[in-house]
């Protein structure tokens, strides 16, 4: 929901609609680039940085990044100002989003998913929540086309946005913090909050 999936399959047509001064071509090539960049070295952030201050900042910035790229195509749509001396930022923008998106928001979670269970049953929760996360990323493709008619272009941005923001709120309460920890380490973190909830209410 973040915009991962429509980033991915729309890039050549969001950078056309963009009216970049820089070709589609050269710019997929870019974001191409960037993307193995981040690939490469996701998997040492992962392992140096906290898994949820990881998650908090990609999905903060992720968020910046789509609020802005919808913000300039509503600009650019309505004619508000000249957008041509920044028709580089759209390029510019999309691949921070890459760049957040690659060392949080899409490895992270799979790594918490596989320190939260056993290994008895680690691999059918993996499994589980890829096949839950499958029909959301179809409904996501169906829904994007005909949104863009409904409320533009940047209105799917802004709706990006909007659920990278409660991904924010959904990881500072209820995501607890796996990296160092054994398996017995983080079930007694969940029970505990789990019970100063109870006793709360």
């Amino acid at each position: 929901m973040s915009g991962i999936a429509i980033i991915g399959s729309y890039l050549q047509t969001i950078l056309n609609a963009a009216e970049s001064t820089i070709s589609s071509n050269l710019s997929s090539l870019i974001f191409g680039i960037a993307s193995i960049i981040c690939v490469l070295i996701s998997g040492q952030v992962v392992d140096r940085w906290g898994r949820k201050p990881l998650l908090i900042i990609s999905c903060i910035f992720s968020a910046i990044s789509m609020f802005v790229l919808g913000a300039y195509f509503y600009i650019n749509e309505t004619k508000s100002f000249n957008m041509a001396p920044v028709s580089w930022l759209p390029l510019t923008i999309l691949v921070v989003f890459q760049i957040s998106i690659t060392i949080g928001i899409s490895p992270v979670p799979q790594v918490i998913i596989s320190e939260l269970y056993p290994m008895n049953v680690k691999g059918i929760a993996i499994g589980t929540v890829g096949a839950l996360l499958t029909p959301i990323a179809v409904l996501v493709q169906m829904t994007y086309e005909p949104l863009n008619e409904f409320w533009g272009l940047y209105g799917n941005f802004w709706l990006f946005g909007t659920c990278s923001v409660l991904g924010i709120f959904f990881t500072v309460f209820f995501i607890p913090e796996t990296k160092g920890k054994s398996f017995q380490e983080i079930q007694m973190e969940i029970y505990k909050d789990l019970a100063e909830t109870a006793d709360v209410k």
